[in-house]
């Protein structure tokens, strides 16, 4: 099943609108030229009404609505997908691929803070989050204790069903913010009323999903893929969150990405091709920052490939050629032009808008750390028992495993 939507560009953004929701466009520089000529004027006060309607209904790209409104220790790192999120070029779904605790959940908490602060996301929108049963009740606290939002509901079969039913008969979901299990959710039989709620709706249930630990979703053919696909279809905003790093020789961040954005990544052959761009925009970053002489060949390699991509960006050949010379020639660039170069070469990743990376190293200071301890553990006598069979099976079951040739 598909569903057609038109990308409309409203207020420095783009927005997916259904047909039925479209009105023919209207010149208002024509209707302004037409009161000029009549002379119809209104007064200052109207005028500062107006002014203040627009300061106070629209949200203003450069301002974070949401900052300091929070329980979180501002860390500048963790913003970085809330500005890609916000940008002009956003299709609002956005894949989150930092390392291990650089703060995902954080970070997603910081995008719905935000989009609510601003009046995109309302109370009675409905917000699904799919994560491992595991993490379910780490996403409910995170979200209650740093972010002031205690009304998300874990859901269980029974009200998983219930909410389901209920959208396919009347179009409504029952609980506006809850967390699903994604081993609950994988079952045929919510697959099937999923299906039949898009049917019904046609249009997204959710206004804002997320999907947590997304490389389980990297199989095509799974029902853990497959549930993951009619989700994303089914929603209007979609942050998809792994610390698993991505292999570009494997198709795992083609099939994430497809199911995050199948839009804009339609075919695995389309993805392919750009592939290499890809590469060289990775090894370019990777080693602009970095002085020694085998660093500097591949950084100019890498932005020679680069080159005539860049020219046919009009946004970016000036200052991407401005940097271009002095690489080549061997100048070596200041830290405030290594900034400017990654910034510029960011920009010509073709997944740049729906994919954001940190790494740990990259936050400095305020880098996460977690300390390790040893917990001594006292078997019971019988714990002790299971725990010798145990281990006694598994050295049995190698044992013939080799004799048979299983096992080198």
């Amino acid at each position: 099943m598909s569903l057609i939507f038109y990308l409309v560009y409203q207020n420095g953004k783009r927005n997916r609108y259904r047909e039925s929701e479209l009105l023919p466009y209207a010149d208002r520089e024509v209707s302004i030229m037409d009161k000029l000529q009549s002379v119809e004027f209104a007064n200052a006060e109207s005028f500062q009404k107006y002014a203040y309607y627009r300061l106070f209904s629209e949200s203003q790209e450069g301002n974070l609505f949401s900052y300091q409104g929070n329980k979180i220790i501002f860390n500048p790192f963790q913003y970085k997908p809330l500005l890609k999120f916000l940008s002009v070029d956003s299709d609002e779904r956005l894949l989150i691929a930092d390392e291990v605790g650089v703060g995902k959940t954080i970070e997603a908490g910081i995008i719905l803070d935000e989009l609510i602060s601003r009046g995109e996301l309302k109370n009675n929108d409905a917000i699904m989050i799919v994560c491992p049963s595991i993490l379910c009740r780490k996403w409910r606290a995170e979200l209650r204790s740093k972010f002031l939002m205690d009304d998300f509901y874990i859901h269980d079969g029974k009200s998983l069903s219930y909410m389901l039913h209920e959208i396919v008969e009347t179009g409504r979901v029952q609980y506006r913010h809850s967390i699903v299990s994604e081993q609950l959710f994988r079952g045929e039989k919510y697959q099937e009323l999923l299906k039949q709620c898009l049917e019904e709706n046609g249009e997204p249930i959710f206004k804002m999903l997320i999907v947590d630990e997304c490389h389980h979703y990297r199989n095509p053919g799974t029902n853990t893929y497959k549930i993951g696909e009619l989700l994303s279809l089914g929603s209007e905003r979609v942050l998809m969150l792994s610390a698993t790093p991505f292999n570009l020789r494997s198709d795992d961040l083609y099939n994430q990405l497809h199911m995050l954005n199948p839009a804009l990544f339609p075919e695995l052959p389309v993805f392919n091709q750009l592939l290499r761009q890809i590469r060289n925009v990775n090894q370019a970053i990777a080693n602009v920052k970095k002085d020694d002489a085998a660093s500097r060949n591949v950084l100019i390699n890498c932005a020679k490939e680069l080159k005539p991509i860049a020219d046919a960006n009009e946004y970016v050949a000036a200052d991407f050629n401005r940097l271009y010379g002095k690489i080549v020639t061997g100048e070596i660039l200041t830290v405030k032009e290594k900034v400017d170069f990654e910034r510029i070469v960011n920009l010509l990743n073709p997944i740049a808008s729906s994919f954001t990376r940190t790494l740990k190293r990259d936050a400095i200071e305020h880098r996460v750390t977690r300390e390790t301890m040893t917990l001594e553990v006292h078997f019971t006598p019988q714990e002790t028992d299971v725990y010798h069979s145990f281990l006694e099976t598994n050295l049995l079951t190698r044992c013939l495993a080799y004799q048979s040739g299983l096992l080198d």
